[in-house]
């Protein structure tokens, strides 16, 4: 069974044979050196990011009379170009292990000015896509029970994840650190013994019920990315100190 790709929840198998689906990370942009990150102070070192990737989606159009090709063929048009604005761009893998279900961010860049009819009533289409979130994702968060001292994850996906949130609580000045990457966060001088704090990763954003507790987050300096900590696929060891527990919910990535 071959992967299945959906545009807001509209199969593409449904106005289309498609034939082909290319996939191009582009060049890393990178961080001024002087770009400020939330729950750092001072300037970050130069560090590369992932910037959008390029999708190629490819194939033909038919229909059983020249009426029916041409309806499809709007269809197609409008599912693609989406009145320009960003959608869900969605994939079913299929896996060793069985079907997994991937999203991502996407917007449509071009290439429908050009459709090459092959007979009245079959054309071969092909279109450009920006995936914006540079890689597809589990549909749904992986959530972890209470976990204490010292545990591992294992994560699927291609490519490491920053897509995660952490949940602190019973303890003070806790600290998550991932041994296998190096990464750590603590959250230094804050006790979560009444309020658990919720830290959200891809965000940058801390929260201890409404009250906004980012200034007490402190990262690594040494991370290898702008990010608290990531996950990456495979095995990931933690470590937690200051007491207390810690909930992870993440989503695994994929080129």
């Amino acid at each position: 069974m071959a992967d299945i790709y959906y545009i807001n929840d509209v199969d593409l198998s449904t106005l289309m044979t498609i034939q082909r689906i290319d996939a191009t990370a582009h060049a890393p942009t990178i961080l001024q050196k002087d770009f400020l990150v939330p729950g750092r102070t001072g300037t970050v070192a130069v560090k590369p990011w992932f910037g959008p990737s390029t999708i190629m989606v490819g194939g033909l159009v038919q229909g059983a009379t020249r009426g029916i090709y041409l309806d499809r063929i709007a269809r197609l048009v409008s599912v693609f170009v989406n009145s320009g604005l960003p959608f869900t761009f969605k994939r079913t893998l299929q896996r060793a292990s069985g079907t997994s279900t991937a999203v991502g961010q996407a917007r449509y860049t071009g290439g429908l000015d050009y459709i090459e009819e092959l007979s009245n009533s079959v054309s071969r289409v092909m279109a450009e896509f920006s995936l914006l979130s540079s890689f597809w994702s589990d549909e749904n968060y992986t959530t972890t029970q209470a976990l204490t001292t010292s545990f591992s994850l294992v994560v699927t996906g291609d490519t490491s994840s920053n897509d995660i949130i952490v949940t602190l609580a019973g303890g003070s000045s806790q600290r998550l650190t991932n041994s296998t990457t190096g990464d750590y966060v603590e959250l230094t001088g804050l006790a979560t013994t009444s309020t658990s704090a919720v830290l959200n990763v891809g965000q940058f954003t801390a929260l201890q019920s409404t009250t906004n507790v980012i200034d007490k987050v402190t990262p690594n300096p040494a991370n290898r990315t702008q990010y608290w900590i990531t996950l990456q696929p495979g095995t990931n060891n933690f470590v937690l100190t200051g007491g207390g527990t810690a909930v992870i919910q993440y989503k695994g990535k994929f080129l």
